[in-house]
């Protein structure tokens, strides 16, 4: 909880330095950078918080398209026309085994690994996934984050 509260925090410090609008990819970047360096120095601090991290979503909607970047098993979902899809894909030790198809889909639902993130804010290296959709502005798109 601490480390989400960070990370939020860090987006309402930092989010009047970027140029989100003209490269999106790399304002993700760099704030998931600013907010690791937030976290571990909030670490360092105090001992009772080492180890601390979060997941996060972060969603840029412009006229006609919209960007995202996750980290974790923090979720994006996206519906329209009566189809839920998931965007993302957890950063977690069964989904890299379903992704090395290891594990079926079905089986990862009862997986005892299946919330163990292997990637979060905390970690000295951090990796980034984003993504770039374009959809027709005619359509109405409903985006909705879920953490679990």
């Amino acid at each position: 909880e601490i480390a989400a509260q960070i990370c939020c925090d860090s987006l309402h410090t930092y989010y009047s330095q970027f140029d989100m609008i003209l490269n999106p990819e790399k304002t993700f970047i760099e704030f998931f950078e600013l907010v690791q360096n937030d976290i571990l120095n909030a670490a360092k601090d105090n001992f009772s918080l080492k180890g601390m991290g979060t997941t996060a979503v972060l969603l840029l909607i412009t006229e006609k398209m919209f960007h995202y970047a996750h980290i974790g098993d923090s979720r994006l979902y996206h519906a329209r026309g009566g189809k839920v899809t998931q965007l993302t894909d957890d950063h977690t030790i069964v989904q890299d085994m379903i992704n090395r198809r290891e594990i079926s889909k079905d089986k990862a639902t009862y997986h005892p690994y299946r919330n163990i993130v292997n990637i979060v804010t905390s970690k000295s290296f951090i990796c980034i996934i984003l993504h770039c959709f374009i959809y027709n502005i005619q359509f109405v798109i409903f985006l909705f984050f879920c953490n679990f």
